[in-house]
């Protein structure tokens, strides 16, 4: 399908655009698995029996603490658009739980654009698929009402597959990109992650572009996005210094204290579930993602969550990511003791192997740990702090008998999960190797 052919419009001035002709983008290299089998079209793909069916396609519009926003509706693709139509902030997000199948399409334009349609195919096809979404306004500190678009897959693609896409509308469309569909059955997988960016958005972009040059197949980040969650022109300087990744490189979210649980955060990240505590299982890694900012009863509800979830994964790696850090030395937070005394115990009784944390802008590393002593390699939990993505850096420190490495430095993790060992490499902003260790599989 040809998108000038569908909208009436034939413009050789746009974007890729070659009049009677449609040619994809010229494949981008991946030293990762091979995603570069072509599809003949889109599925209806069944995810396995024991994981949910969680990508809801419904466009939702948020008001403040995630609450549905009664005085706003979705409105659906129109042929409408404004003075600056051009799609920016554009991403993917994580909308189901098995990015094998599913995956949502972000983007940004004028408050008068209502233009959202995804065009997709796999490469290699000529063919391509129209997909309309539905886009929304909402608000924020600046006293401005912004426009935000969404498109959701769900359960539409294949596995292991690289599409190209591109969106918005002929008056005002994006580049074409590339993303790729992870093997659910892979035993292999990299991960890149950070946390703490706020405030200092070129410093995100060094780090960034640093994780980037690892080729990881997947992108964590640990929360604190942003200074203030209201402000929409701090998200807009964060998801600019990722214009030429985050359209093709899938990352996964964890609120933050920052994000304050605004209206902002949950309208720019379309997630599963409330959007707030969910779980996401690609290949070898079953990872469950926590907001710590809730409220004591939410706290205890995501303790039940995560035995719910991770207790019966057979996920060769059970990650938990969250914002405060259970176990840290750094003295300007220090460890969250509350949370520690709430959620450690499940983390160890379903045999998570690793946290993910930030709050403190340092990072550390903990010895493995269960029941707050040090155990043996593989026996415990690595509590991890990377908080160095452009907040200021703590600089204080107080001993602690868990802890391995504390160190303050902007820095980025990259991560290779295997079926025996997981590999870890930890660089500074200037590439120099700052931490390098491997923990073991369980037996």
């Amino acid at each position: 399908m040809i998108w000038w052919t569908v909208f009436g419009c034939n413009d050789p001035s746009a974007p890729d655009a070659v009049v009677g002709d449609d040619s994809p983008p010229a494949p981008v290299p991946h030293t990762g698995a091979d995603h570069s089998a072509p599809s003949t079209g889109t599925t209806d793909t069944a995810l396995p029996p024991t994981f949910p069916d969680d990508c809801d396609p419904t466009v939702h519009v948020p008001g403040a603490f995630g609450l549905p926003d009664p005085e706003r509706t979705a409105e659906p693709h129109q042929e409408v658009y404004g003075a600056e139509p051009l799609p920016f902030a554009l991403h993917l997000s994580p909308v189901g739980s098995d990015p094998s199948v599913s995956m949502g399409f972000v983007w940004r334009t004028d408050l008068d654009t209502l233009a959202t349609v995804l065009e997709y195919g796999a490469r290699g096809d000529p063919a391509t698929t129209l997909v309309p979404g539905a886009s929304f306004t909402y608000g924020g500190v600046e006293g401005s009402d912004f426009r935000l678009h969404e498109v959701k897959l769900c359960r539409q693609l294949l596995p292991g597959t690289t599409y190209r896409y591109r969106v918005g509308g002929p008056g005002g469309l994006s580049d074409w990109y590339e993303f790729s569909t992870p093997d659910p059955a892979a035993q292999n997988l990299r991960v890149a992650f950070a946390g703490d960016s706020r405030g200092s958005y070129a410093q995100w972009a060094i780090i960034l572009q640093g994780l980037v040059a690892a080729d990881p197949d997947l992108l964590l980040f640990a929360g604190d996005f942003v200074n203030v969650g209201t402000s929409q022109l701090e998200w807009d300087y964060w998801f600019r210094a990722g214009e030429t990744v985050l359209p093709e490189t899938l990352l996964v979210p964890a609120h933050g204290n920052h994000e304050f649980l605004a209206t902002n955060w949950f309208a720019q990240w379309s997630l599963p579930g409330n959007e707030q505590w969910y779980q996401f299982r690609q290949g070898p890694m079953h990872l469950v993602v926590l907001n710590d900012t809730a409220s004591s009863d939410d706290l205890a509800t995501q303790a039940e969550y995560v035995r719910d979830v991770l207790g019966p994964s057979d996920a060769t790696w059970k990650v938990v990511m969250h914002h405060q850090s259970l176990y840290a030395t750094c003295s300007r937070h220090g460890s969250n003791v509350t949370l520690r005394d709430l959620w450690a115990p499940v983390f160890e009784e379903v045999g998570v192997d690793l946290v993910i944390g930030g709050h403190n802008h340092v990072y550390e590393r903990s010895v493995p740990l269960r029941a707050g002593l040090e155990v043996g390699a593989g026996a415990g939990i690595t509590y991890l702090v990377t908080g160095g993505a452009g907040a200021p850096l703590y600089r204080d420190f107080d001993v602690g008998d868990f802890n391995a490495v504390a160190l303050a430095v902007e820095h980025g993790v990259v991560v290779d999960f295997g079926p025996t060992d997981a590999h870890f490499v930890v660089r500074d902003s200037a590439a120099a190797v700052i931490d390098d260790f491997v923990l073991p599989a369980d037996p």
